[in-house]
């Protein structure tokens, strides 16, 4: 069983990898501006780190920074994201995937493929859904 709790500037050094100047600028910026969850499990540890950044356009950016214990708990976090973002009034949500495992999380929690990102990266990838969506999928899951 997880369970989510604000995310605090230790916890975005532990996954995030907060050792530049520049890491810890985005971590305090996350931090500050956006939404930032963690994830424990029974014993504490941290399994994951979430949040939400809002963007120039009023639209959204899920991110996430998983641990190596977030392997044995995805359907687990994909569902706990859906509730938050289902709890929240918030318009068009993006994200970018980065790796198949990202995919696989976008697609669980109600995103769907965009577009190829603009970016030197070949693989990354921006998904896109609307809350309403994410609602309908948690109300299905629900019955």
């Amino acid at each position: 069983m997880l369970r989510l709790r604000a995310a605090d500037i230790f916890d975005m050094a532990e996954l995030c990898g907060a050792s530049t100047v520049f890491e810890w600028r985005v971590a305090r910026e996350m931090l500050a501006r956006g939404l930032c969850w963690a994830a424990e499990d029974e014993s504490g540890a941290l399994v994951a780190l979430g949040g939400l950044y809002p963007r120039d356009d009023g639209s959204h950016e899920l991110w996430f920074a998983p641990g190596a214990p977030a392997s044995r708990h995805m359907l687990a976090l994909a569902r706990l994201t859906r509730l938050t973002l289902c709890a929240g009034s918030y318009g068009e949500i993006v994200t970018v995937c980065r790796t198949r495992a990202g995919k696989r999380l976008a697609r669980a929690i109600g995103f769907q493929f965009a577009r190829l990102c603009d970016a030197p990266q070949d693989d990354w990838e921006i998904w896109r859904c609307l809350p309403s969506l994410v609602a309908e999928k948690t109300a299905v899951l629900k019955k």
